[in-house]
């Protein structure tokens, strides 16, 4: 029975990491193509807002793949030092994610703000002319 259990045991742990490496190949992904996609913009001449908002929700949903894969690892790790390691690394990576969610905020606060003077003054150089 217990070679039996020992089997289960390494097919979850080999199924646990195939998982960590898919989410982090699939966080390493969406790092790239925001990348790419943010450098798109930036020589398209967007605004430099637009361009930072783009890195900044890019990066989130980044670290949020990256975070299920270090939930995942949590799973098969067997030491207490292994798991200190872990809960300090989630802690980070969840900081992180808080901070460039109210990066993300406040860009789209400032993007609102800056619509109505940009409106006004398209209205006022219609007028002129």
């Amino acid at each position: 029975m217990s070679a039996v259990l020992k089997l289960v045991e390494e097919m979850i742990a080999d199924l646990v990491v195939a998982g960590m490496l898919l989410t982090e190949l699939t966080g390493i992904l969406v790092l790239l193509y925001t990348f790419v996609k943010a450098l798109v913009h930036l020589l398209r001449r967007y605004t430099q807002g637009k361009v930072k908002l783009i890195l900044a929700r890019g990066i989130g949903l980044s670290m949020e793949f990256m975070l299920v894969s270090e939930v995942l690892h949590t799973t098969i790790s067997r030491e207490w030092k292994e798991l200190g390691i872990l809960a300090a690394v989630i802690l980070i990576r969840i900081a992180l994610t808080l901070l460039l969610n109210w990066e993300i905020r406040n860009e789209k606060l400032e993007e609102e703000d800056s619509l109505p003077q940009k409106k006004n003054l398209v209205a006022a150089e219609t007028v002129e002319k």
